[in-house]
């Protein structure tokens, strides 16, 4: 495949060409453009498969370069690149005919994704031109580009008009249909069902209907299937019958998980109406299984949120049941009003993994270090797609981090106070340039402020303050004796910006100016 890019951004351009594994994903060839004109002669002499283009561009933007093309050449599909948030903006340039559309800045695994599924487009189109221009009759060569749309329609976007307007166009070439049902069925992992010919069995003679192949995800294998109607739309009660009947039998003969999505026949846009059966198969969260009429999208209710804070202090102080709790409460009650979505786990989840990065950082522990073959990383990371996932995740977290906190306590009940101020004194010198506060200090030892007064006094014979201005001036007499740093740099190097103020302190403790001690040393 060779793809021209534009964009009147030399640098993204660069960048893009460096971060995308080009040949991985099929491209031969990659010409850059930084304008719509400068496109234009590319295009003209040289073969060009797939066009990628930034929206806003200076003299033409990327939807008029994209109706150029139309007209020239109108085989070759457009992939817009555009940092504009408004989607109603971008809406507009998929109309125009646009394939589809990354928003910026975005991964490189997505662009080469979208990028990806154009290819795999434009390799099924060219084989059903190959297999028409071999005499292959209509109705298979038909039956093979139907399937090809739906497969695209299920794993594309809500908003690939495009899409939307190839469908229309192939499957009504020899009748007008009057609807179409879509539907959406996900198995327990198992790949010996032959879908497409229970389907047949229990929808063919009734309905004409096409089906994508099985695609694997992590939780069950997912079928897509359109049903096509030239008559009046079926009832809703004998839709959930037919459904029903095929849910009893995969669930009765295959002893497997079985959930079916339906559709609603009602809905004018086919894409919108898969987005919404994709996002109902995303929020089931807890797995249930059954028949579920997907009518329309509901209002988001807006559910609460945990404190973030709160977790925290709840988890470095061993409370971590109360996290656990919480969640097993905010899910259910989700679940209860009916409003249970993957967006909401996965903000959730995503929350309780900071908290546990943060809580990580604070007590200086790797738990990246915590996951073996028993329990991998990657699946920690995507635990937000199941409840029971994200209650083994956590529970798995809470487990280790209270073993982090009992060797902690373990460990400060074994050091003295001696050593402990030691350490202190030891951090002093270390950073004579900082303005070391008690707060700060107390904590590194695991004392209260007063108490740590009381031990370091008794310790070294010096109040806090007193021993590290003490220790100042002693490495400022080092330095006036030993080099011939100017007063002034001297005077950074414990933590000084004001010379005239570190000349009043030094004088106070050694009865001279910095300048008459080195004159007299």
């Amino acid at each position: 495949m060779k793809v021209l890019m534009v964009d009147d951004q030399r640098v993204v351009l660069e960048g893009l060409k460096e971060l995308i594994s080009w040949g991985h994903i099929g491209v031969e060839s990659l010409y850059l453009a930084e304008s719509a004109a400068e496109a234009k002669v590319i295009a003209k002499e040289t073969h060009i498969d797939i066009l990628i283009t930034d929206i806003e561009m200076p003299v033409e933007s990327g939807i008029q370069l994209m109706n150029w093309f139309r007209k020239k050449y109108p085989e070759i599909p457009c992939i817009f690149l555009t940092s504009h948030a408004d989607f109603s903006y971008v809406k507009e340039a998929i109309r125009n005919h646009g394939f589809d559309y990354v928003l910026q800045p975005a991964k490189p695994d997505e662009i080469e994704g979208v990028i990806k599924r154009c290819i795999e487009y434009l390799e099924k189109d060219r084989e059903m031109r190959n297999l028409a221009q071999k005499g292959i009759s209509y109705d298979d060569t038909h039956e093979k580009v139907v399937e090809g749309l739906a497969e695209n329609i299920f794993e594309g976007s809500e908003e690939d008009l495009f899409l939307q307007e190839k469908w229309e166009k192939e499957v009504n070439r020899e009748c007008i249909y009057k609807w179409y049902l879509p539907v959406l069925i996900t198995l327990e992992n198992n790949n010996r069902i032959d879908i497409k010919k229970l389907l047949t069995k229990f929808i063919e003679g009734k309905y004409p209907f096409v089906c994508t192949e099985g695609r694997k995800t992590i939780n069950y294998w997912r079928y897509g299937l359109i049903i096509c109607g030239i008559g009046d739309n079926p009832q809703e009660k004998f839709i959930h019958t037919l459904f029903s009947e095929l849910y009893n039998y995969l669930s009765s003969n295959y002893k497997v998980k079985v959930m079916i999505y339906v559709g609603n026949t009602a809905c004018m846009n086919l894409l919108d109406m898969v987005a919404q059966l994709k996002k109902s198969c995303e929020n089931n969260v807890f797995l249930n299984t059954g028949v579920v009429l997907v009518k329309e999208k509901r209002n988001a209710l807006k559910l609460r949120m945990p404190d973030k804070e709160e977790w925290k202090q709840w988890m470095l102080n061993g409370d971590g049941q109360l996290i656990q709790n919480e969640i097993k409460n905010l899910l259910e009650n989700a679940e209860q009003v009916n409003k249970l979505t993957l967006d909401y786990t996965k903000k959730i989840y995503a929350l309780f993994v900071d908290v546990w990065i943060i809580c990580c950082y604070l007590k200086n522990v790797n738990g990246r270090e915590w996951f073996d073959e028993s329990y991998q990383y990657e699946e920690f990371q995507q635990a937000f797609h199941t409840v029971q996932a994200i209650n083994e995740a956590v529970e798995f977290i809470i487990n280790r981090f209270n073993k982090v906190l009992e060797q902690d306590s373990k460990d400060k009940s074994e050091i003295s106070s001696g050593e402990r101020i030691k350490l202190i004194c030891s951090y002093i010198n270390e950073n004579l340039e900082k303005n070391i506060l008690r707060s700060e200090v107390s904590s590194m030892v695991y004392l209260s402020e007063d108490y740590f007064s009381k031990v370091f006094k008794l310790e070294t014979g010096y109040g806090f303050k007193e021993y590290i201005l003490m220790q100042k001036i002693q490495y400022c007499k080092k330095l006036l004796n030993e080099t011939n740093y100017p007063v002034g740099v001297i005077a950074g190097k414990v933590g000084y910006d004001n010379f005239s103020n570190f000349s009043q302190i030094f004088k106070k403790f050694t009865g001279k100016t910095p300048h008459e001690y080195r004159s007299e040393n």
